[in-house]
């Protein structure tokens, strides 16, 4: 059965002051909801690698605190790309919140379908306090701590690649 189709009265002063859905409006709505759906992962994936080289660019020029910066947020980035490509979870308006994104990676890709080992679980936890000592503390990061977060940050994005080609 087809619903009832109601004539849109555009003499009301309700659809003037735009409290009426017109066409219009469910396109744009129609619009925002497909751009929403559609994020393609590559894109988060590419900045990842960017991070990690970075990262990995710091460390050798002893450049510390942006190596743990560099490398957390190549793992930020790549988890997006993993919970876009291999979820159907989306942010609004491609805002990511750091603890969701942790959270849903561990609920989705770790516990519930065993697509990453249990291991990197904490990854980008740790690396978030590490940036945040990087970068909003007065000590700094010392070059073991360095070195261990482009480790952990190269060990999770080749897990997550491994996932999202469907490479052992």
């Amino acid at each position: 059965m087809l619903p009832r189709v109601v004539p849109i009265d555009h003499t009301s002063e309700q659809y003037w002051r735009g409290e009426v859905p017109n066409r219009s409006t469910n396109l744009d709505h129609a619009w925002d909801r497909y751009k929403r759906l559609n994020v393609d992962s590559t894109d988060y994936w590419v900045k990842a690698e960017e991070s990690l080289e970075m990262a990995l660019v710091a460390y050798e020029r002893k450049k510390l605190n942006v190596c743990a910066s560099r490398a957390y947020y190549s793992v930020f980035l790549a988890s997006i790309a993993a919970l876009i490509q291999l979820t159907d979870l989306r942010a609004r308006d491609n805002e990511w919140d750091p603890g969701q994104v942790q959270a849903e990676l561990n609920r989705r890709m770790i516990m519930r379908r065993k697509v990453l080992p249990a291991e990197l679980g904490r990854t980008p936890m740790d690396l978030m306090e590490l940036r945040h000592l990087a970068d909003y503390k007065p000590q700094s990061v010392s070059a073991v701590e360095a070195k261990r977060a482009c480790d952990r940050a190269e060990k999770f994005l080749s897990s997550i690649e491994r996932a999202l080609t469907g490479k052992p």
